[in-house]
């Protein structure tokens, strides 16, 4: 006698006339489909009808911040009932929604819910960069867009090309923003080393010359967290002065603005 496990159930449901046989590989299989017989042998199958859906293209989703406003933007999508908007301060950290049901015509939303802040003369701050996502659903199905990011800093100076001189607490600024967008990425920024001066302060940078190894630096270690949240997004924003050659590249405004659009 055979004992009860409820495995076999899918496989006695399958079609068949009282006293034909199913054969021992369908049993084992416990297979979905249906097997019709004719005559004692199997002449077809039918796959169950499907209750499943065709996921909806994903979304690309990108975000910037201006003015101390986070604003993000994704793609239209044909097909899609609703949109919904999760954020989360890392990528190992369950994403929490903040709007829900936007309509399918809906491609931009701005969070005004995240507070902005400086740094400090002695370093402290309350820097957080949040992670985004968009999910778009059609049906039973929903697909994820790509992650993107923004940080919530507010630099002390607006840079402008050819204008703007740059000073030590720019690189101060940066560093914390870079700090903050290793640990959305699940990394430690504990273990990043700065050159001179230890720590990188305000105060420590006080009338400290800005080099090209500091410019360097921040690239280097920027483009590992942007890479650790969005595969591939350093090889595809590339610098637009990608080569900083030493005692002969002057390090200028240009360089901070793109490292401070690449923070968001």
């Amino acid at each position: 006698m055979l004992a009860y496990s409820g495995a076999f159930d899918s496989a006695f449901s399958q079609k068949g006339k009282k006293g034909k046989t199913v054969s021992t590989a369908s049993l084992n299989s416990n297979s979905p489909k249906e097997y019709i017989y004719v005559g004692g042998r199997l002449v077809a199958t039918e796959e169950p009808a499907g209750g499943g859906c065709t996921p909806p293209p994903a979304p690309v989703l990108t975000t910037s911040v201006v003015n101390s406003v986070i604003t993000l933007n994704w793609t239209v999508i044909a097909g899609v009932e609703t949109f919904d908007v999760e954020r989360s301060p890392k990528v190992s950290v369950l994403f929490a929604p903040v709007a829900t049901n936007l309509s399918a015509t809906t491609t931009t939303w701005q969070d005004v819910n995240v507070g902005f802040g400086g740094v400090s003369v002695d370093g402290t701050n309350n820097v957080v960069t949040y992670i985004y996502r968009v999910i778009a659903h059609a049906g039973q199905c929903s697909t994820s867009s790509n992650l993107d990011w923004a940080t919530n800093i507010s630099f002390v100076e607006m840079l402008t090309q050819q204008q703007t001189v740059v000073k030590a607490h720019h690189i101060t600024e940066l560093r914390v923003a870079v700090n903050s967008v290793w640990k959305a990425a699940n990394q430690n920024p504990e273990t990043i080393t700065w050159s001179e001066p230890p720590g990188g302060t305000a105060a420590g940078l006080a009338g400290f010359q800005v080099k090209k190894i500091h410019v360097d630096e921040l690239r280097s270690k920027l483009n590992q967290a942007m890479d650790a949240i969005q595969p591939g997004y350093s090889s595809q924003h590339p610098y637009n002065d990608a080569t900083l050659v030493q005692f002969s590249t002057p390090i200028s405004a240009i360089h901070l603005i793109e490292l401070r659009n690449r923070v968001k």
